[in-house]
């Protein structure tokens, strides 16, 4: 399994350690970008986080949901901290991407397997960031069946090489294309196996609502 920061072969891939990369995901032959970053955040602030299960879904717009993660942070007896303000940086550059005025929001803690099959999302785009634990996996073209994925079948037929799944590093923030980007391949990943190895992740998913 590869790390993101070996990936830069891939057409299809933007990566970078700067932000504004997030932007390609607009181009005809991106259909994912990731900004390449370290967590700022303390262990402290994380493992709080961890400790006290937060568990915010929420829907709206910007101000709603920066009011509604403050609440749950207070229901939790948390304070503001990095990973709050970072919540609202990623929530204004996905607007800016997406244009969207009103967003679905994940930010939890998940210690099951999300999804094991590779697949794509039935979205425009998605913004994923995993502040703890191990992070998205997804598959260049060049490891990728699509008309296996397309048939439902499984891991084992969708996979052309398993030496070509690549793996996000944690903290770096994704967006990724989905089915309903005009004249676009969404891009094929899963969320990893924490499950079996009594792993926590801390993640935030962002998905924009027309």
């Amino acid at each position: 399994m590869t790390r993101s920061s070996n990936t830069t072969a891939f057409e299809h891939v933007s990566i970078a350690e700067d932000i504004d990369i997030l932007n390609h995901i607009h181009q005809t032959s991106i259909n994912l970008s990731i900004f390449e970053r370290s967590v700022e955040a303390s262990k402290e602030e994380i493992n709080c986080l961890i400790q006290k299960n937060i568990q915010l879904k929420a829907s709206g717009n910007i101000e709603a949901l920066e009011a509604s993660l403050l609440a749950e942070l207070k229901r939790l007896g948390l304070i503001e901290g990095y990973i709050s303000k970072d919540f609202s940086n990623l929530l204004g550059r996905f607007q800016q991407l997406t244009k969207a005025t009103s967003f679905r929001v994940l930010f939890a803690v998940v210690e099951t397997d999300m999804c094991r099959r590779f697949h794509t999302d039935f979205n425009y785009l998605r913004l994923l960031c995993t502040y703890a634990g191990p992070a998205t996996l997804w598959l260049p073209e060049a490891g990728a069946d699509r008309q296996a994925h397309y048939a439902g079948e499984d891991n084992d037929s969708i996979l052309k090489d398993p030496s070509l799944i690549q793996q996000a590093n944690t903290g770096d923030v994704l967006v990724l294309k989905g089915g309903m980007y005009p004249n676009a391949k969404a891009i094929i990943h899963r969320s990893p196996t924490v499950q079996q190895h009594s792993q926590k992740r801390l993640l935030l998913r962002i998905d924009m609502q027309k």
